[in-house]
């Protein structure tokens, strides 16, 4: 798991939050990859009711016991149907406890791992909080993923970096795929269009906005 160094966000500008077993967990128990085909089936459906750019919260704190076949077959394949493009422009953040659901996490930990993908988790559902990382997010994505600031451009997030303008490319792209970057086209100054970046969700805030 991967401790971010980003500004707290407002967990009220997600756009819906869904209990992980639809609040129907047979004693708090997910198992198999029959069950965890069938929640990522619905999750999906949910994530593709909203418009592009929704954020849905996965609200998994009323879990007991989740198996690595469940896990893998429900959020390790979600997060690969998102990387491949299958579910476009829709973001996923995780609620979990980290102290109380420890085995819990690093089920979901080594699915995502295998797979060479990541998510984003809460500790709570409702409220401000710090957004940190399950699955395999490498330092270097890391820091980039720290460094980026609204609107910010590839040009300007390299330089800021002190790096390579196609090396900050590649780390910004594969954090859009990811999902844990918003990766939006502009016309720019000159006519020619040229992409920003986003936080995923806003940062807690009075004026904090929408998203969109």
């Amino acid at each position: 798991m991967t401790v971010l160094s980003t500004p707290t966000v407002d967990l009220g500008l997600l756009d819906d939050v869904l209990p992980l077993g639809g609040g129907d967990l047979s004693g708090g128990v997910l198992a198999g990859r029959k069950g965890g085909g069938t929640e990522r089936a619905l999750l999906r459906r949910r994530l593709e009711s909203y418009g592009p750019g929704s954020v849905l919260g996965v609200n998994a704190r009323s879990v007991e016991f989740m198996n690595f076949s469940f896990a893998d077959e429900c959020l390790g394949a979600l997060a690969q149907e998102m990387y491949a493009g299958e579910i476009k422009d829709r973001y996923v953040v995780l609620i979990v406890s980290s102290g109380e659901q420890e085995d819990i996490l690093e089920e979901i930990q080594v699915s995502l791992e295998r797979r060479k993908l990541a998510m984003f988790y809460a500790e709570k559902a409702e409220g401000t909080a710090d957004l940190r990382v399950v699955g395999e997010l490498p330092g270097y994505l890391a820091h980039t993923l720290e460094s980026v600031r609204p609107g910010d451009t590839n040009e300007a997030l390299a330089e800021r970096l002190g790096i390579k303008l196609t090396t900050c490319s590649n780390r910004t792209d594969r954090l859009a795929k990811l999902r844990l970057l918003r990766k939006e086209r502009r016309q720019g100054a000159l006519g020619y269009k040229q992409f920003e970046f986003f936080p995923v969700l806003r940062k807690a805030g009075p004026e904090a906005p929408k998203n969109e």
